[in-house]
């Protein structure tokens, strides 16, 4: 009988590093209704060619939250349409799929107690999303959001994602109020 308790140790071990990665610790509690909106990508890591970034999160009946994201990569629109599955909904970890490609999952490692800003780390790519609910104007990160990102990745290259048009038409919107 005790032969097998190695074998189920390890098996354990194995298991528990399958589900769980104790670096990260997503944001708890967590406000799916709170959360959904519009949000402007300020900054990620991987650094890459896309521009004027914009997430329009939109809660469903089901639990699920699906969302657009549109960009534009090489002057042209590209838009991918997808879902986020919250397995716990009190807790900022969700699996990502779209159009394109499972994302896999990802952890909300920073979230401001008003839902302004948060900084999405999504496992399965090694990626860094740092979002806004208004389009940065001058390409400066708050360095706790840097700090936030860093946590999680501490070597990311964080790069700033030009927002030109969509704060054009953000400041269009809200001047007018």
């Amino acid at each position: 009988m005790f032969r097998f308790i190695p074998a189920l140790i390890s098996a354990a071990i194995i298991l528990c590093g399958c589900t769980t990665n104790n670096n990260i610790q997503p944001v708890t509690p967590f406000d799916a209704a709170k959360f959904c909106g519009v949000w402007y990508k300020i900054a990620g890591h991987p650094a890459g060619n896309a521009t004027e970034t914009r997430f329009n999160f939109e809660c469903m009946p089901n639990g699920k939250i699906e969302f657009q994201r549109r960009e534009i990569i090489d002057g042209k629109n590209r838009t991918q349409s997808g879902s986020l599955k919250f397995n716990d909904p009190d807790t900022g970890v969700f699996d990502m799929k779209n159009s394109i490609f499972n994302a896999g999952k990802c952890y909300i490692v920073y979230l401001d107690r008003d839902y302004r800003e948060t900084v999405i780390y999504n496992e399965r790519n090694d990626e860094l999303w740092i979002l806004s609910r208004k389009p940065a104007d001058n390409g400066e990160i708050p360095e706790y959001l840097i700090d936030a990102a860093r946590a999680v990745l501490p070597d990311a290259e964080l790069e700033a994602v030009e927002q030109q048009e969509n704060l054009r038409v953000y400041n269009a919107i809200f001047d007018q109020e």
